[in-house]
This record gives C-alpha cells, sequence and structure tokens, in this order.
C-alpha cells in the first residue's frame, strides 16, 4: 500500500489541529481539538491531555479523509507544541532562516501515545541582534549581565508555528521576496522575507488578546457587549479609530468607544470596529518603529509588497488598514490572501519543511 499522505499538527496554545494531505499541498481534511500547550500547565495531567488530543484529532481527520494509518508517510507537527509546555521542545534557530535551515534543526521523537512511528517536530525562529548569540558576561555573583538595550528589544521577536505557515503562503502564491507578510489575530506576526526566500526580522504584538482584554475586562465591557466579533465590519469607522489612535493615542481612541455609546448612540458594529481600527493603529507603528521592517514601508516600497494572511474578518480589516496606509499610493501592492491559501498554508509548510527528512526514518 503507498504511503503517500502527511499529517501536519498546527499546535497552538489553546488548540491543536490536524491536517491531512496529498500531494504535499492538498488539503483533504482537518480536525480540531481544545488542547493545547496551555493544558499541560494549567491541567492535572497536562500533557498526557495534550498527547490524548493530538491523537484524537489526528484518528479524526483521517477518518474524514478516508485515509488508513498505514497510507500515512509522516506525521509533522509545528507551533506551540515544540515549546518547553509542548510534546517536545525543539530549540528557535536565528534568522535569517530558510527552509533548509529549518529542516536542518528539526527532531524526531517516538511518543507512541500519539503516533506509532517518530513525529518531526520543527523548530520556531527567534530574530535577536547578532551580539545577542554571544554568552553574555557572566558578574560575580554567577548572574548574566543583561545585553538587551531597548534598540535590541525592538528588533526582537519569536514565533512558533508561524515560520510553517510563511513558508507555506510562500509555496501556495509560487510569491519571492522581498515581502511582509502580515498575520492578524491572537498575537499578530508580521514577518520580513528578502529575496532568498530566507525569515530575516519579524514583529509581534498582542493586538487580539489586547482586543479581548479590553471587551472583558475594563469600562467598554458593556459598550462592546463583552465581545469583538467583526459580523458586520464597517471600514468608515475602522478608519475613525485608526486616525484617533494615530491622533491621540490609543489610551483616548479607547476612551471614545465608550463615547461613541453613550453619547453618540452608535451601533454596536461602529464600535468594534473603531475598537479594531485603534488597535490595528498601534500595529502600524509597530512596523514603522522595527528599524529592520521600516526602510522597506519607507524607502524601498517601488519593490516591496505586503501579504495579508489570518482568519477573517481580521484578514480583510488589516488588508483594509494597510493598504489605506502604506498602499495608498500604490508603490507597495497589498494583497489580502484567499481562505484556501490562509487555512492550508501553516499544513503545507510543515509538510515542506520535512519532506526531504520522511524518507529518513525507518517504517514498520
Amino acid at each position: 500500500m503507498s504511503r503517500s499522505y502527511v499529517v501536519a499538527i498546527d499546535g497552538g496554545t489553546t488548540n491543536t489541529r490536524a491536517r491531512v494531505l496529498a500531494d504535499g499541498n492538498k488539503v483533504l481534511a482537518s480536525s480540531s481539538v481544545a488542547v493545547g500547550a496551555r493544558s499541560t500547565s494549567a491541567l492535572p495531567g497536562g500533557c498526557d491531555n495534550l498527547k490524548q488530543g493530538t491523537a484524537d484529532a489526528i484518528c479524526s481527520a483521517l477518518r474524514q479523509a478516508g485515509i488508513e494509518a498505514s497510507e500515512v508517510a509522516q506525521v509533522v507537527a509545528s507551533g506551540m507544541i515544540t515549546c518547553e509546555a509542548g510534546l517536545l521542545e525543539v530549540p528557535h534557530i536565528p534568522a535569517p532562516a530558510g527552509i533548509s535551515d529549518l529542516t536542518a534543526a528539526a527532531k524526531a521523537k517516538l511518543i507512541p501515545e500519539v503516533w506509532p512511528e517518530p513525529i518531526i517536530f520543527i523548530p520556531g525562529v527567534k530574530c535577536v541582534p547578532q551580539r545577542q548569540e554571544e554568552p553574555a558576561p557572566v558578574l560575580a555573583s554567577g548572574s548574566a549581565l543583561p545585553r538587551f538595550s531597548f534598540e535590541d528589544l525592538s528588533i526582537s521577536d519569536m514565533m512558533r508555528g508561524e515560520e510553517s505557515e510563511s513558508f507555506g503562503i510562500l509555496e501556495l502564491t509560487g510569491t519571492q521576496g522581498p515581502l511582509l507578510l502580515a498575520l492578524p489575530g491572537s498575537h499578530s506576526k508580521y514577518i520580513l522575507i528578502d529575496r532568498e526566500r530566507r525569515i530575516v526580522a519579524s514583529t509581534s504584538t498582542l493586538a487580539g488578546e489586547l482586543a479581548g482584554a479590553v471587551a472583558s475586562g475594563t469600562l467598554l465591557s458593556r459598550s462592546l457587549e463583552s465581545g469583538i466579533a467583526l459580523d458586520d465590519f464597517r471600514q468608515p469607522d475602522a478608519l475613525a479609530g485608526f486616525e484617533a489612535a494615530m491622533q491621540q493615542g490609543l489610551t483616548r481612541a479607547l476612551f471614545m468607544v465608550r463615547l461613541l455609546d453613550r453619547i453618540a448612540g452608535a451601533p454596536l458594529a461602529t464600535r468594534r470596529s473603531f475598537l479594531w481600527g485603534a488597535i490595528g493603529a498601534m500595529d502600524v507603528m509597530a512596523l514603522l518603529g522595527n528599524r529592520a521592517i521600516r526602510p522597506y514601508l519607507t524607502e524601498q516600497k517601488h519593490d516591496f509588497r505586503m501579504l495579508i494572511g489570518g482568519s477573517l474578518p481580521l484578514r480583510q480589516l488589516f488588508g483594509f488598514l494597510m493598504h489605506n496606509w502604506f498602499g495608498r499610493n500604490g508603490e507597495i501592492g497589498i494583497e489580502v490572501l484567499s481562505s484556501d491559501v490562509a487555512d492550508q498554508a501553516s499544513a503545507v509548510g510543515a509538510a515542506l519543511i520535512a519532506k526531504p527528512l520522511i524518507a529518513a526514518f525507518p517504517r514498520g
């Protein structure tokens, strides 16, 4: 029987998803379970829960696809499942990092509770100043002297899972760098890809988590009805929130959400769109504050593109905001990815990274 299918595990903080792929880039089925890296510390028997949840996700996805376990060539995992709270910690590798670098640093481990053969775990990528890779000076007390300055922190970043998503996007769209991948979400990621298709820089924000915290834990809870869903996304209102944050700061823009409710009587869709626009403005500020990314957005615009991924409707919202700020004069091409590309990218990228390793493991 031919073993031609790959199962890609995308392990998040709170959820784990398994996707079955054929031909390396065609997702046949997907299954998700509500268990992730956070479960290993938050719940009794957390690691066992993660193992069982991952196994359940694999079995469910295979069942949906009508595929037998004996037809699977490899299971590959990326994301938070490779952190210290996951199934196998794989150290980040430093940028610049291409597909071959990730392949070389991947690790394999047999976890029989999850899968009867070794699983390939893909590392994340970290972006740090070059000197941070050198040993830090040690004080007489035995503690290391911190090297980081604010400038160092401003260009430092790390990711787990987005590296696979990035290379999946490049594969599915057939694009070359230089370009910026924008992946809005709970932790928004902006990833700079160079001409050699390497991750060379990135910056992250707490955009989605901040929106959720504001809606659930502040005075704005009533004005936002304890939610941040954009079922009725309104561009003019998002742009108003964006401009308010740019001109008067985020904290003032957030209070304006209450004013929209209590004084202006604006509908819920307007208030939520305004909130997201204000938070999006801070992501733009983060991009402009990163000295590795900023030149591409301000000086080298003629040969630069931005691809917007992530989930709907944030993908459309951030595409609109980024086009309004960076793409109005046409110098930077802004493209919102299709749902097919955005949804499959992580699995396709993981399979691509693992492909050279599949033949290296003995099969039963």
